[in-house]
């Protein structure tokens, strides 16, 4: 993942995490999504070339970016990248609406930690983000990166 795109997981209710990873209900296959829905929030988003026959990419590698994992033939996993150099507001709606639409819980990728699903909540949480931090300056970004790791020395 690009240091300006903030990641996102599709998770189903009752998302547990352990070590800021997901431990349960992180594995969609037994909410049987519809194709339908699921085309419909990809709709304009161009596929890219994968790397695995059962990962469809969605969008722009280091842009807005949508990742579906199939496990035969049925939707395991869906995680979404926002491109936080230029956040394109509808992406940021689509993603609630799609959440909304299949009943589930958005999480974020980086720490694990659930988000309301609501476009406040969304856009609240890209903002406190290190990703946002380092796009709207990466110098104090990279300084007080420096500084953590010069205290960690010391310890």
């Amino acid at each position: 993942m690009a240091t300006w795109q903030f990641g996102i997981w599709f998770v189903g209710k009752g998302y547990e995490k352990e070590n800021q990873f997901p431990t349960r209900n992180c594995n969609l296959s037994d909410l049987n999504l519809s194709d339908s829905s699921i085309a419909q929030f990809v709709f304009e988003m161009p596929k890219e070339k994968s790397w695995d026959e059962d990962l469809e990419i969605r969008g722009s590698m280091d842009g807005n970016r949508v990742d579906i994992l199939y496990e035969k033939g049925i939707v395991a996993e869906i995680a979404a990248r926002i491109d936080i150099r230029n956040i394109k507001i509808k992406f940021v709606i689509q993603i609630v609406d799609f959440a909304i639409q299949n009943r589930l819980s958005i999480v974020e990728a980086s720490t694990g930690e659930q988000i309301e699903v609501d476009f406040d909540s969304l856009l609240s949480a890209i903002m406190r983000s290190p990703e946002y931090k380092f796009v709207v300056n990466p110098e104090i970004f990279l300084t007080q990166i420096a500084e953590h790791r010069k205290k960690l020395r010391m310890i």
